[in-house]
């Protein structure tokens, strides 16, 4: 169900499982991989989902010491040591995170959402084999407003990826939540143990529709 790469001695080009589907040329909404041949689609825009902008950059990479002390003071007792260490090595090694970071978010093959009120961001990044959701943060961790940005970007992203044959990963910081997503989003299955801690994710295309 995922799209193929394939080379026959002219260089690699992109094959729809779908025989009847083929992408000759590039449009305005794929990316073209280093080598030159390979494309996916990017993520679409969603209404009510402006994406980041430069001027975000400070406070989004605020929210991830915010995540990482939430974790310290709330998240699992065999998980708060994790996010203690992470919690203080964010101020000590500050300078280097944030080039770490920029470059990050600067990346031309992914795309950051965020809530309208843009307290809220996730990220959207392609890859050989689709799509996988990351970088989630939040002005207030724990408040669950990661949920509303999800309902917002769903009917769209999942309506792209299942015309287009994209494959969706995802990574989970923990079991409850990742019952959580699977319940909310059709066709999510847990794949196995993700690193270092929470569950791995995978939807695969017109997963909702078996």
């Amino acid at each position: 169900n995922s799209m193929t790469a394939i080379g026959d001695g002219r260089g690699t080009r992109l094959v729809d499982p779908s025989p009847s589907v083929r992408r000759e040329s590039q449009k305005p909404n794929e990316h073209r991989d280093r080598d030159g041949g390979y494309r996916v689609h990017l993520p679409p825009d969603v209404l009510g989902a402006p994406v980041m902008r430069v001027r975000d950059f400070a406070r989004v990479l605020w929210w991830i010491e915010l995540g990482f002390e939430y974790g310290a003071l709330h998240g699992r007792r065999d998980r708060r040591l994790l996010s203690f260490v992470f919690a203080v090595l964010w101020w000590v090694f500050l300078p280097i995170v944030s080039l770490m970071a920029f470059i990050r978010f600067a990346r031309p093959w992914v795309k950051y959402y965020m809530t309208p009120e843009r307290d809220v961001v996730l990220a959207v990044a392609v890859h050989r084999w689709g799509w996988s959701v990351e970088d989630y943060g939040s002005a207030k961790p724990g408040t669950k407003r990661g949920g509303d940005l999800l309902a917002i970007l769903q009917p769209t992203l999942l309506l792209t990826a299942d015309e287009e044959v994209i494959e969706i990963r995802a990574t989970a910081a923990n079991e409850a939540l990742a019952a959580k997503y699977m319940d909310a989003v059709p066709g999510l299955v847990d794949i196995g143990r993700g690193w270092p801690r929470g569950r791995r994710l995978r939807r695969e295309p017109g997963g909702g529709h078996r």
